[in-house]
């Protein structure tokens, strides 16, 4: 939840905590809910009750960028704004999550490796410079999509993708014993959190595929990895959700016991499950 506490010096502090049912939806899933009214008002009125957090991305920041009707932008953006107090930040990219885990690993109790600090910075600092009258506010947004950050971000966020399934496929080319492994789980230790082995597992049914991919792959399968492994519910479109539930049946096969999401594409099967939902 995003909090506005006051510092010793007086000063606002914004911080972010996250409680359990902890839900991400990709941006079409959560277009399809801010459009339509009773999605809409169910919505708020589950999460609100559960007293749970609804994670936002850097990925989401940069589909809106392309997003060309203001109307639509505008009821995004007030949507965001009803759910301030139970809204997240949460890192996509798994590279830099696993770096997190594993100097959590190592002893580091002061990282948490899902929180998307830069994302949480750059909401502070934006609000901050464009003076807004609400100290918690997404009115940013509208104005700030073009801002050299976003521009950035959505070339890093494709190229790391694109780069690593090139590399991958020349790979799969020229070494046999490689194109061997695409078609196994990868083996390891049973950490508390699979983020390595999801994102191995969705990358390699890639290259078992061999299919083109369309060129915004890359939005869905960082909506995807982290999601899954550190969520409680996740909402995607039917091709990764169906890669996602693939992949965590195929790493319980394995005997890995970390949490995982459940996965839906559905989103009357999604309100359903939610609303029965009980916090260990």
């Amino acid at each position: 939840m995003l909090k506005l506490n006051m510092g010793s010096n007086g000063q606002p502090i914004k911080m972010q905590e996250i409680t359990s049912p902890t839900i991400y939806l990709d941006l079409c899933a959560l277009m399809d809910i801010v459009i339509k009214s009773n999605y809409r008002d169910k919505f708020k009125a589950v999460l609100f009750n559960k007293k749970g957090t609804l994670l936002f991305s850097w990925i989401h920041i940069l589909e809106l960028s392309d997003v060309t009707d203001k109307e639509q932008l505008k009821s995004y953006v007030s949507f965001l704004d009803s759910l301030i107090e139970n809204l997240g930040f949460i890192d996509v990219l798994p590279a830099a999550v696993i770096a997190k885990e594993n100097k959590k690993l190592q002893g580091d109790n002061n990282v948490n490796p899902p929180m998307d600090e830069r994302l949480f910075s750059f909401f502070d600092t934006v609000i901050m410079n464009t003076k807004s009258i609400k100290p918690l506010s997404f009115d940013w947004l509208l104005t700030n999509l073009n801002h050299p950050v976003i521009i950035e971000y959505k070339k890093v966020f494709h190229l790391k993708f694109n780069s690593y399934l090139a590399e991958s496929q020349e790979k799969k080319k020229r070494d046999k014993k490689y194109e061997s492994r695409i078609k196994i789980v990868a083996k390891g230790a049973n950490l508390p959190v699979a983020t390595r082995y999801i994102e191995d597992d969705i990358l390699k049914s890639f290259l078992r595929e061999g299919k083109e991919l369309s060129p915004n792959s890359w939005r869905d399968f960082y909506h995807t990895v982290v999601p899954v492994a550190y969520c409680d519910y996740v909402l995607l479109d039917g091709c990764f959700a169906n890669k996602a539930k693939s992949t965590i049946d195929r790493l319980r096969r394995n005997n890995y016991t970390a949490p995982m999401a459940r996965v839906f594409t559905k989103i009357d099967e999604f309100f359903v499950d939610l609303e029965n939902y009980r916090l260990n």
